[in-house]
């Protein structure tokens, strides 16, 4: 079984992040100022498969969402944001790394809090399973929708088992993950814990609406304090409706963005690659995760910067990059250059989908206005 872990965030400028175990035990603590998203989640899938991320606030930010959107994992954050005297219980007094760091401690430690009983129940129902990968799905699964019962998910899974493969069989299944596949596993997700949310702001509403008819009805009879209590839970739980409706709605652009793109994909189109930049260290932290393969075609961010060592690997694979703004200068290495625009994309997450035939069209263009140049200059030169 994988490790699954929980993460803590503190974004920013600096972003913070922390690793722990379903033990609760730190396994990573860094920051990384001015860092994409993509290179956070690279460092803490090195470490295990995210399951549960936390903030210290009420209201969800858009890096954290991005985050628990791309790796899949529940996100989890507190119904007011988190007093400093809060967060040193959290971290019971230790001192560890940069205000980021203890921050995105904290925040990891607050996720594992809320998700620790979950975690102590999957570990017993789970108790006598051989079967890793069933045990591992199942707590996947659960740990990243609590709306789902434990009990029946472990007996789905081992229903579901299927014969051990044979050794060569079992090799070639191991390979490399299919893109198309993972994302319809994590568009199935996405749609479950849409599911959840919308029911758990019916069910909120439902509260503030009886505590509401409660204050109105009784409060001759109750003393001005409590009335205040009362009130301030109300506003606390419309705090937290608003945010539920707002992740609800992000989530439902996403699964019809989501849907839209897996279903267009087919034999007319091409899955482009997304990369950063063709820098050695971010060919090297998601090249693998992208498994860029022979005749692939990628789409670079920028081309500005790279390095002669990340040109060298990609040229292996890849003949065509796409890019977004034209360089000063093109990197060396005999690529087709196309500018996005003339070819059309959907983009979803780290990939894209392009026209076979608009993409052909393109390349032919750019094949006959190179020959066009080498002629020139070879009339020139004589």
């Amino acid at each position: 079984m994988r490790r699954l872990v929980v993460v803590g965030l503190d974004p920013g400028a600096t972003v913070g992040f922390a690793v722990l175990g379903l033990d609760g035990v730190l396994l990573k603590l860094g920051s990384l100022k001015g860092s994409p998203i993509e290179e956070i989640i690279s460092q803490v899938i090195q470490i295990g498969v995210p399951v549960v991320v936390g903030t210290d606030k009420a209201s969800l930010p858009a890096f954290v969402e991005k985050f628990a959107s791309c790796t899949g994992a529940r996100a989890i954050s507190p119904k007011k944001d988190m007093r400093i005297s809060e967060k040193g219980q959290l971290l019971g007094g230790q001192v560890k790394g940069n205000s980021h760091e203890r921050d995105a401690l904290a925040s990891a430690a607050y996720a594992y809090k809320r998700s620790r009983l979950l975690i102590e129940k999957l570990t017993r129902a789970a108790f006598g399973i051989q079967d890793e990968a069933v045990k591992e799905r199942a707590f996947i699964r659960v740990l990243r929708d609590e709306g789902i019962n434990i009990a029946n998910e472990l007996r789905g899974e081992l229903a579901l088992k299927l014969p051990k493969p044979e050794p060569r069989l079992r090799e070639r299944h191991i390979t490399k993950p299919n893109p198309i596949k993972l994302l319809r596993q994590e568009f199935a997700l996405l749609k479950a814990q849409n599911t959840r949310l919308a029911e758990e702001c019916e069910r909120l509403k439902l509260i503030v609406q009886n505590k509401e008819k409660s204050s109105t009805s009784n409060v001759d009879h109750i003393v001005g304090k409590h009335v205040a209590e009362k009130n301030e839970q109300i506003s606390l739980l419309k705090a937290r409706i608003q945010g539920l409706e707002s992740t609800l709605q992000r989530q439902q652009r996403e699964i019809v963005a989501g849907i839209r793109f897996v279903s267009g994909f087919g034999q007319d189109k091409v899955l482009i690659k997304l990369l950063p930049n063709l820098n050695w260290e971010t060919y090297r932290r998601l090249g693998p995760a992208l498994h860029i393969k022979e005749g692939d075609v990628i789409l670079a961010d920028s081309l500005e910067n790279w390095s002669q060592k990340a040109i060298d690997e990609i040229r292996i694979k890849v003949g065509c990059i796409l890019y977004r703004q034209r360089p000063s200068k093109f990197p060396p290495g005999g690529f087709v250059f196309l500018n996005l625009s003339d070819v059309g994309a959907e983009e979803f997450s780290m990939f894209a989908l392009v026209d076979k035939a608009r993409l052909s069209s393109a390349m032919a263009k750019h094949s006959v206005l190179n020959n066009i140049v080498e002629e020139y200059k070879k009339r020139f030169n004589q």
